[in-house]
Formats: structure tokens, sequence, C-alpha cells
């Protein structure tokens, strides 16, 4: 009866003490400060560590990118992509996610962040992506709205050059920059009478 008994004590002892450790506490927070990546410059906030055992993947992040977005957390949610993109290099994927940078792209063009939209874009050709007809379009509108048609129309080019548009297509571009043009100057003659 006593060998088990302390057998059980020893068990129990292991238990009580792994609960209470307080340098096993002091070795998580550290670890946890030390993985944790800190945001763009003039942010105080942290995101949560992503960890090589359980840390949130590619799809986790751009899903966190799409919510930042629709809250106006446009720095946040461009660490939030930073973070999808190092996801997905680190299980091996070439291809950047697409969905982070197009929510992203989408949250510049509505605050009407041209240049911010731009690189994105740039960079997320540099990795290797492949952008869709809206990530496209969302650049396209956000140069228009800033009166940039130069660069709207190197969006357009850049679709051409990744076989991302068809003649078809860019002819449908031209006649959007054509109208837009046209409503512009009726635009600045409308103010100059």
């Amino acid at each position: 009866h006593s060998s088990s008994t302390s057998g059980n004590t020893n068990s129990n002892s292991n238990t009580a003490s792994a609960a209470v450790d307080p340098s096993e506490h002091a070795h998580q927070r550290r670890d946890q400060q030390q993985q944790q990546q800190r945001l763009p410059k003039g942010s105080d906030q942290q995101l949560l560590p992503l960890t090589a055992t359980a840390g949130p993947d590619a799809a986790a992040w751009n899903a966190l990118a799409a919510v930042l977005v629709q809250s106006d957390r446009l720095s946040d949610a461009a660490a939030a992509v930073d973070r999808a993109v190092q996801a997905a290099q680190a299980v091996g994927s070439k291809i950047p996610p697409i969905e982070g940078f197009a929510a992203l792209i989408r949250g510049y063009r509505n605050a009407g962040m041209k240049g911010k939209a731009v690189a994105a874009l740039r960079r997320f050709l540099s990795l290797g992506g492949k952008p869709g007809r809206v990530m496209w379009n969302d650049v396209i509108t956000v140069c228009l709205r800033d009166s940039d048609l130069r660069t709207a129309r190197q969006v357009v080019r850049a679709m051409e050059l990744t076989g991302s548009v068809s003649e078809v297509d860019i002819q449908g571009y031209e006649a959007w920059f054509s109208r837009w043009e046209a409503r512009k100057r009726a635009t600045e003659s409308q103010a100059a009478a």
C-alpha cells in the first residue's frame, strides 16, 4: 500500500510543480515576446506571435487581413499580409497569398491611397503572384480617382506583360480611359465656367 501511495505522491507532486513552476511561465512569456513581430512604424499595437509549432497559416493571416481592412486598420492589415507571405513561404509555397493582397489593395482603393495600392500590386507581382481582374481593376480605379491616367495605363501594360488581358480586354480598358478623360474634361469645363 505504501508503494502505491508513494507513486501517487510523486505523480501529484510532479503535476503540482509543473502547474506552479514560475520559471516555465517566464520562459513561455519570453519566447512569446521574442516571437512577436512589431507592426509598421507609428503603431504601438502588436499581432499575435507566429510560432513554428502552432502558428496560424497563410489562410488565417489572409482572413485577419480582410477583417482589418474592413475595420480601416490598413497598417495592421499590411502587417497581416506580411505574415501571410511568411507563413506561405515557411511551408514552401512559391505563390503569394492572393486573398490578403486583394483585400489590402481593396482597402487602399477605398481609402484613396494610390501609392500604397500600386506598391502592394508591385510587391505581389514581384513575389510571383498572378493578380485577378478585380485586383487589377482596384488599382486602376484608385489611379483614375487620383487623376493619374499614366499609372492606370502602366497597370494595363503590366496586365499585358503577365498575360492577364486579351486584346479585346485592352480595347475595353482604352474605352474606359476615354470615357474617364471625357468626364474629366467636362468637369473641368464646368468648373471654369
